[in-house]
């Protein structure tokens, strides 16, 4: 399983300059992000090279930032396949926190999934899992 990381901020100019900044000081390369704007409020995720380094300096510039465990999931490129994945997170209670389709080909997609029982849901969609 790997970890993604979480900052939870105010929405602001900058705030992604800042993270990177505080990474590339750390030299902790960045290989995944995303982020969205809610209400004001910036949520980004991250997969880095060094999670303890990463979070140790987000922490330092006087962000929160949390880490969770990321399922990678190879699911087909057809209608039907996420909601087949999903639904059995549903059905088991298992709520999703975050999905991010990482990979879009042809025939699959690769999509990272942080849920609130990541060892459950591993067992739930083992067919699909690459971690």
């Amino acid at each position: 399983m790997i970890k993604q990381l979480t900052v939870i901020a105010d929405s602001r100019t900058g705030l992604i300059a800042d993270i990177s900044r505080a990474l590339a000081e750390g030299d902790i390369n960045i290989r995944t992000i995303e982020a969205v704007e809610v209400a004001e409020q910036a949520c980004v995720r991250l997969q880095v090279d060094d999670l303890d380094g990463a979070l140790s300096r987000l922490n330092r510039e006087g962000m929160t930032v949390v880490a969770e465990d990321v399922l990678l999931l190879r699911i087909p490129d057809q209608p039907g396949s996420l909601a087949n994945a999903s639904n059995r997170l549903a059905e088991a209670g298992i709520d999703i926190r975050a999905i991010t389709m990482v990979h879009h080909g042809e025939r699959e997609n690769i999509v990272a999934l942080a849920c609130a029982d990541p060892e459950r849901a591993r067992q739930l969609l083992d067919e699909w899992m690459m971690n």
